[in-house]
């Protein structure tokens, strides 16, 4: 490419990101995307848990590029909205309400389930209601919940064998609403049996032993809010022992599903989110939003001064001979 060349295209670059908004439409579908652009799925998604108004851009972009189809946008797109940590910041860019990006989640993904090429591909189906669960639940709206969860256990059942384990992790989500709707019994009896099943596969893959995980927890939480303590102890020790397995042999538990972390010895488990901390009166959900606003406009304003007299210890540290590398 000549130099007139690249000039050029970092100019039409720059051109599409100023014009595009957060709902591009039209674009042609292409098999493989390429890897010399970032308008790409990938890197939306690398991004879009802290910074979804640029995931948002960059998959726009990739629709006026030509190296996304709308269908497969809207998919991305509800995944932002619906998945994003910065919930907030997409609320304002909505222009709406507290919780109007799962509204905006839940229309394109009805919208998804009405497109020919989704109805006609069950993965595709999978994966939109996936999202209209998960959409439904943080909602509370138990009916929308239950009806997405059947709905999503069927299809995964007609998926055959490789989509088992989701089946049976929905199935114990269908067992949480009916608990939570009220029909405690059947909701008890549901999770009893997903987990039963669970356990006379004796399968070391991390798919299923995610499922056998979420369906344990489903029933620990459950009977958390009856009160029996007593019987949530040898749930909570047969994770921790799985688990335990899991730590001691990655590779034997290595799928390569969706699921499974992508590197098998790094990982970060958390229980607790920065917004059940905030309902504690902990400062973790006011950090985020804080990190997230401009630094002119934090509750303490941050302000960048003397940025040479500073770049000279870095300078000094990069021409250390015998520094400890980080």
């Amino acid at each position: 490419m000549s130099r007139i060349q690249l000039i050029l295209f970092h100019l039409v670059a720059a051109v599409v990101i100023f014009l595009t908004g957060c709902t591009g439409h039209g674009g042609a579908a292409q098999a493989q995307q390429p890897q010399d652009t970032i308008y790409t799925e990938q890197k939306a998604m690398a991004v879009y848990d802290y910074q979804p108004e640029r995931a948002l851009q960059i998959i726009d972009s990739a629709v006026i590029a030509g190296n996304l189809s709308e269908v497969r946008a809207d998919f991305f797109r509800a995944r932002i909205y619906s998945w994003s940590a910065m919930g907030q910041t997409l609320d304002s860019l909505l222009h709406g309400g507290e919780g109007i990006r799962f509204d905006t989640a839940r229309v394109i993904g009805e919208r998804l389930l009405t497109h020919d090429s989704v109805e006609t591909n069950l993965g595709l189906r999978q994966d939109a209601l996936e999202v209209l669960v998960y959409v439904a639940r943080q909602q509370h709206d138990t009916a929308r919940w239950l009806r997405r969860s059947q709905e999503l256990v069927e299809v995964c059942h007609e998926q055959g064998e490789d989509a088992e384990p989701e089946a049976l992790r929905t199935e114990a989500e269908v067992g949480a609403v009916l608990y939570q709707m009220g029909q405690r019994e059947r909701g008890m009896a549901k999770l009893d049996s997903v987990i039963a099943i669970l356990d006379s596969r004796e399968h070391r893959q991390f798919n299923w032993l995610d499922a056998t995980v979420i369906a344990l927890k489903r029933k620990l939480w459950r009977l958390k809010i009856e009160g029996k303590y007593i019987e949530t102890i040898p749930l909570a020790r047969r994770i921790i022992d799985r688990l335990g397995d899991y730590e001691q042999h990655p590779q034997d538990y290595h799928d390569g599903s969706y699921r499974e972390p992508a590197d098998s010895t790094d990982r970060i488990y958390y229980g607790n989110t920065r917004k059940d901390a905030a309902d504690i009166n902990f400062a973790d959900d006011f950090i985020y939003e804080e990190m997230d606003k401009p630094l002119g406009k934090r509750i303490v304003p941050i302000i960048p001064m003397l940025r040479d007299e500073a770049l000279h210890s870095f300078q000094m540290w990069t021409e250390k001979n015998d520094k400890t590398e980080y």
